[in-house]
């Protein structure tokens, strides 16, 4: 058969525990081709609680055909309320039609505790390609620890050993 020269976007998604991530590669015949993906598309991160927390995230994008250029990396979702994005080269010239950069994801106090899906683009040559990952936002872990009885009282005479014990009670918080 005769393959009819175009680009065709096929969607890949993958489910699993309760996340779903899609990616969309152009399949591209007679053509320069581009995809995008990460191999570790999930990241957990502790909200802080001073400072700020990053997750990182490898980002793959694989050229082929006639591609040339460089690959320039983005963020197109509206990243959340306390996260910001940085990358550590953007744009790349792909190297053996591979090229990639890391994502950080920055996260500070003020962040919420949830599972953030941000999309990801890979774009040169004309072509463009999306992938999801996830940002996880855990609570900062928390420790107390209080007496039960707070004023325990306990009176020894001069020529005897008394012992005194009380109860605590101990709480935790966060993913502890």
């Amino acid at each position: 058969s005769t393959a009819v020269v175009g680009t065709y976007p096929i969607t890949i998604t993958a489910k699993g525990d309760s996340l779903t991530a899609t990616s969309i590669i152009n399949l591209n015949v007679g053509n320069a081709s581009l995809s995008v993906s990460s191999p570790a598309p999930t990241q957990s991160v502790i909200v802080p609680a001073s400072s700020t927390n990053a997750g990182t995230f490898t980002i793959n994008a694989a050229t082929g055909g006639t591609f040339s250029g460089n690959v320039a990396f983005s963020v197109t979702s509206t990243l959340p309320s306390g996260v910001t994005a940085g990358w550590s080269a953007s744009p790349v010239t792909p190297s053996n039609g591979s090229a990639s950069s890391t994502l950080t994801l920055t996260v500070g106090t003020t962040a919420s505790v949830s599972t953030y899906p941000i999309t990801v683009q890979a774009s040169g040559n004309g072509l463009t390609s999306i992938t999801t990952v996830y940002l996880v936002t855990t609570a900062t872990p928390t420790l107390s620890i209080a007496p039960v009885y707070t004023s325990p009282s306990v009176t020894i005479p001069s020529s005897a050993t008394n012992a005194v014990s009380t109860p605590i009670n101990v709480t935790t918080g966060g993913t502890f």
